[in-house]
């Protein structure tokens, strides 16, 4: 539940940008998909940069700091970086391999770089991150076969009830995720 209301919507998210800068939270981005909502800040001594985030994010979820808090990872450094690198290759998804976690993440990039809130460090890592991925594409078997949430969904379906061709069914939302859905 907390997952959901941390949720931006993608016409959301310059606003959540304006107030990142407000509360001091630069240079940084917001991630924000189905599967998670993160921030990546560069630390550069702040005091209480931590703490300004799960406020913010508390805001955002209309919910206490303690709350988030309670449900939130902090990373530093070297586990703050892998990390980062992993959700880049799409080695911390739901669906491992699925590819589009790294458009996510470049559009998240884009929008906090139109928003001011991208500089040295944190643009140096991103573009760390996605020549990992691509190398995690190219040089494993990560990619050999589309993988996707909603590729993964399709083939249960198909492992519960067999051959899809002669059921009909209800896709219930909208998005990218249906559309795929539909295409699979």
């Amino acid at each position: 539940a907390l997952r959901d209301r941390l949720y931006l919507e993608p016409a959301a998210v310059p606003a959540f940008l304006r107030r990142m800068r407000g509360a001091g939270l630069a240079p940084g981005m917001v991630l924000s998909t189905c599967d998670r909502t993160e921030l990546a800040l560069i630390d550069d001594g702040q005091a209480g940069l931590a703490d300004r985030a799960i406020d913010l994010l508390a805001e955002q979820a209309g919910g206490a700091a303690a709350e988030v808090t309670a449900q939130a990872y902090r990373l530093r450094g070297d586990p703050a970086l892998q990390h980062l690198f992993a959700v880049a290759g799409s080695l911390d998804s739901p669906v491992i391999g699925e590819p589009q976690i790294l458009g996510q993440i470049k559009l998240a990039h884009r929008r906090a770089a139109e928003a001011g809130l991208v500089e040295g460090n944190l643009s140096a890592v991103l573009q760390a991150a996605y020549v990992a991925a691509k190398r995690i594409r190219s040089e494993t078997t990560i990619a050999e076969r589309p993988v996707s949430m909603a590729a993964a969904a399709v083939q249960l379906a198909r492992n519960v009830h067999g051959d899809l061709s002669r059921c009909s069914a209800l896709l219930l939302g909208s998005g990218e995720m249906g559309e795929l859905m539909v295409e699979q």
